[in-house]
């Protein structure tokens, strides 16, 4: 589940904790993967607020992140928008449009994002999951989830049908936790490519298509 609570001002995007200086959630990497995305477009600085702002104490991020008894754990941000808290009206519009693309992005991650994995990994023997990419088939963009259930060293490349390296996405020491990483075969032909997720030297693999 995830969520967007908008505020102004400043051009940024917050992420829990915000209540300490130095905390980062479990999910941490998972925000700062997605952030890269959701601000792609608008430019905002991503972070969690003592990192970029300043101590945020009882904020809707950290209790709907925080609080998980009752409900799930929501994956929940806070842009915060414009120049100042009160913008011209006739600035309404403008504003809203710089932040359409990350609200569709963040649709996508509520619709597509393979929860199911969090519970696949705590099950398997080698203690972390591949998921399939989505969109599966795709042009040119995809995304790649994986969960580690414990700090890893990490290997994601991609492979063409002969087993050449076409792509390294990931190399080195990576939190535990859930992972998406975002790629772009812009430079590919249309084909069928391997994934090859490498964690502490076992492997896992999965296929994607690619069509243009």
């Amino acid at each position: 589940t995830q969520a967007f609570n908008y505020h102004t001002y400043s051009e940024l995007l917050l992420y829990p904790w915000g209540y300490e200086s130095g905390a980062y959630t479990p999910d941490n990497s998972t925000f700062i993967d997605q952030s890269i995305q959701l601000t792609s477009i608008n430019g905002y600085t991503y972070g969690t607020p003592p990192d970029i702002l300043y101590l945020v104490n009882g904020s809707s991020d950290d209790w709907m992140y925080g609080e998980q008894t009752t409900k799930p754990k929501i994956l929940a941000y806070t842009p915060e928008v414009g120049y100042s808290f009160w913008p011209n009206p006739a600035d309404i519009i403008p504003l809203a449009d710089e932040n359409l693309e990350a609200n569709l992005w963040l649709a996508g991650f509520v619709e597509d994002f393979p929860v199911g994995l969090y519970e696949e990994v705590e099950d398997h023997p080698n203690g972390f999951v591949l998921g399939a990419n989505y969109p599966n088939p795709f042009n040119p963009e995809t995304r790649i989830p994986f969960v580690l259930n414990e700090p890893g060293d990490v290997s994601l490349r991609i492979l063409d049908v002969l087993g050449r390296e076409v792509a390294s996405l990931l190399e080195g020491p990576q939190t535990a936790g859930a992972h998406v990483v975002s790629y772009d075969a812009t430079n590919l032909s249309s084909g069928t490519y391997a994934i090859v997720l490498e964690v502490n030297g076992a492997i896992q693999t999965g296929q994607m298509l690619l069509l243009k």
